[in-house]
């Protein structure tokens, strides 16, 4: 008779089988249709829209080592993208609002504004845009605010 409280090794390996998959199951559970699992997701204009004047917009987009999407002007300077609301992330794509795919080099022409990350609602915060802008650079490239966007041909 073994004594209480002590575990055999087949006991252990079969404590650790059914714990792995409850977490597989979990996380299964958890992953469908949560949004969440892809982070930030794609920063879209909140519906007051970001004051500042507006103009022609036009540059290369990049895609970052860290996932976000900066827009590169002629110059070289990269500002942090924040798109119109009918825009959607796609991966390491954006799906303009025509359906148009976007990725790394596509040239962007649009309106918009150039505005300093202060602009953006709540950006001194942990609410969204803080969050998002400061994990992208926001605060120190600046931000490009587009009202409209289409892939130049």
């Amino acid at each position: 008779m073994r004594p209480r409280g002590r575990r055999t090794r087949r006991g252990l390996a079969a404590v650790a089988a059914a714990a792995a998959a409850a977490v597989l199951v979990l996380a299964g559970c958890a992953g469908a249709g949560d949004e969440t699992l892809a982070g930030f997701g794609l920063p879209v204009q909140p519906e007051e829209g970001v004051p500042g004047p507006r103009r022609p917009v036009s540059g290369v987009l990049r895609v970052e080592h860290n996932g976000c999407f900066t827009l590169e002007d002629a110059g070289g300077a990269r500002r942090w993208l924040v798109w119109p609301r009918d825009a959607r992330h796609d991966d390491d794509h954006v799906v303009l609002g025509d359906g148009t795919a976007v990725g790394d080099g596509a040239v962007l022409v649009g309106e918009g504004a150039r505005v300093d990350a202060a602009a953006l609602p709540d950006f001194a915060s942990d609410g969204y845009y803080g969050s998002f802008g400061r994990f992208c650079g926001a605060d120190e490239l600046g931000v490009v605010v587009l009202d409209e966007v289409r892939a130049d041909a």
